[in-house]
């Protein structure tokens, strides 16, 4: 992102707020993910396989969703800014292969987390 920046920033300003919002908001979905694989999942488990829960599993599954509830709703806001930005993830005419390469990858990892907002 950073050479792309270099390269295009110029004419295309929004690359600069772009590098400097993507990395705060791929790090938060890293943390989110890894905490639903730590902390959700094995709750959930049980509860497939049919087994009852402990008055403390559901305690921290209650309070797990209302946490990532918090988390997705940050996320969003992340989301609808870098899509506001990047005018819907659309390539500039002008882009090389380069900035052409991080577009779709921005777009990619963005549009499979917006389905996030609705949970």
């Amino acid at each position: 992102m950073a050479k792309v920046n270099r390269v295009h920033g110029e004419t295309h300003p929004e690359l600069a707020a772009v590098e400097s919002t993507f990395p705060d908001l791929a790090a938060e979905m890293h943390e989110h993910t890894e905490e639903e694989k730590d902390e959700l999942f094995p709750v959930i488990g049980k509860l497939d396989r049919s087994e009852s829960l402990s008055d403390d599993e559901a305690a921290r599954l209650r309070e797990a969703i209302r946490g990532f509830e918090d988390d997705l709703a940050g996320t969003a806001v992340r989301l609808d800014r870098i899509a506001e930005l990047t005018g819907g993830y659309a390539v500039p005419e002008d882009a090389c292969a380069s900035y052409r390469s991080i577009k779709r990858f921005i777009a990619a990892t963005t549009s499979k987390n917006l389905l996030l907002r609705f949970f």
